[in-house]
């Protein structure tokens, strides 16, 4: 009696399950009825399910009590219940608000599940500074990273630290990477150090977002160079909106010294280098000079710059194809005359969707830079400025009857001969002589491109 009991029991489990079982089928679109490929469709609260084929149709075997979870990239997610149906049409809609990502190497990641320390930054924040390259506005704008002017000459590469010196006798610079290429930064060693900024190539209208990668996570992708931190540049991409946009901007400003040494004038400086005479018991020697000349070296060397910059770009696209094309131009002029920066450049970004599987893309970029550089002096002892303090204020700039024009030795006229000042005035040179004679110019034309192919394999491959 038992044992067939046992047997009417598993017959009518049996018979009931299989009066249960039943295929669902269906077709996933979306708002517009276009069908939506690769949708997950998977029964509530497991793992079983399908995914919808090219064509956005699914077929999933269920019971009469199954709750189907359709979900996929950018739509609502919905839920639904079978019941006694065997045919579910989905239209999902609704698009959800796409979180924050941000770059890192080769890809992007949710900002919220980001573990490695990153930085991230608009472009849109910088754009607008007044400046010759990017690197001199992060300056403040992100935590860990300094940034800091070693020179006053336009072009100068800023040394950008971040999170502090890494290194005692290798580099200390970060790696610099223009959308996905990395790129020679121009900071030099030499005689001419400083004065060839390759950051300053890039212009920086045309750079859409920045991203600071500071921890080890950076060398797992870049190896050593990425020892002391990857600055990532992501430069603008056409919408795909339709309209074209052309944006055109213009910004002027100039820039002066904020300060000045109070130094002696003419009449000051013959008064007291005569009380040294005569307090070292020499006959006072120093007089003023022709025409009872009163020379400021300082107005000799400084002068008010100007700073231009002009920026057009164009940008639209379709479904298919979006660009973003820009020409921008920067003139500069430093405080110090002779000193000065121009800046040309053109970057065209296309893109292309040639299909559901393929697309295609090209980045360009062609610039010249022509920088015209100063008498830089490590020492401090020498240079533009340290020469213009020491020149005597009783010395006139020009002298008719010197050959070239310029009172090379001004010493002589200032303290007369015979005393032992004029070893040391003998080596003070005209810094107006050195700024119209010694010319340091630097011409840089440089092209950076990239494209790619990118092919999306049918799910399952």
């Amino acid at each position: 009696m038992k044992k067939f009991f046992f047997s009417l029991m598993v017959c009518l489990f049996a018979f009931q399950n299989g009066y249960a079982q039943r295929t669902v089928s269906g077709k996933v679109t979306d708002d517009t009825g276009e069908s939506l490929p690769g949708v997950n469709v998977v029964i509530k609260g497991t793992t079983t399910g399908v995914t919808t084929d090219l064509d956005g149709n699914f077929r999933l075997e269920v019971d009469e009590n199954t709750i189907l979870v359709f979900s996929f990239v950018g739509f609502e997610s919905q839920e639904i219940t079978v019941g006694d149906r065997t045919t579910i049409d989905v239209t999902m809609g609704g698009a959800t608000e796409l979180q924050e990502v941000v770059v890192v190497g080769y890809g992007e990641v949710d900002k919220r599940k980001l573990i490695s320390s990153v930085s991230s930054v608009d472009g849109s924040t910088l754009a607008d500074m007044p400046v010759v390259s990017f690197d001199q506005a992060l300056q403040g704008k992100a935590a860990g990273v300094q940034v800091t002017t070693t020179s006053g000459v336009l072009g100068s590469t800023p040394k950008v630290r971040i999170r502090g010196v890494n290194s005692i006798t290798s580099g200390t610079s970060p790696l610099y990477v223009v959308d996905g290429v990395p790129i020679q930064t121009g900071e030099l060693s030499g005689f001419l150090a400083g004065q060839l900024n390759g950051l300053a190539d890039l212009n920086p209208s045309d750079i859409e977002s920045y991203e600071i990668l500071k921890d080890g996570a950076a060398t797992a992708i870049y190896g050593s160079r990425a020892s002391n931190g990857v600055i990532l540049i992501t430069t603008k991409k056409g919408s795909k909106s339709g309209q074209p946009q052309v944006d055109y901007s213009f910004t002027y400003g100039v820039n002066q010294t904020a300060n000045r040494f109070d130094l002696l004038n003419a009449e000051e400086f013959v008064l007291i280098s005569n009380e040294k005479f005569a307090s070292a018991g020499i006959t006072p020697q120093a007089f003023a000079g022709p025409d009872n000349v009163d020379t400021d070296w300082q107005d000799v060397i400084y002068r008010t710059g100007s700073v231009i910059n002009h920026n057009l770009s164009l940008s639209g696209g379709s479904e298919r194809v979006s660009y973003y094309f820009s020409a921008g131009m920067s003139d500069q002029e430093g405080a110090i005359k002779n000193n000065s920066l121009s800046r040309y450049s053109t970057r065209a970004n296309i893109d292309y969707t040639a299909n559901d599987w393929l697309k295609t893309g090209v980045k360009l970029q062609v610039s010249r830079q022509q920088s015209n550089g100063l008498n830089v002096s490590s020492s401090g002892l020498s240079g533009n400025v340290a020469n213009a303090t020491r020149l005597f204020p009783n010395v006139p700039v020009f002298e008719a009857e010197h050959p070239t024009g310029y009172n090379i030795t001004p010493d002589n006229n200032a303290l007369g001969r015979g005393n032992n000042l004029q070893n040391i005035a003998f080596n003070l040179t005209n810094i107006q002589y050195v700024l119209d004679k010694n010319i340091q110019e630097t011409i840089n034309t440089r092209f950076l491109g990239n494209g790619y192919l990118q092919i999306d394999l049918p799910y399952g491959i």
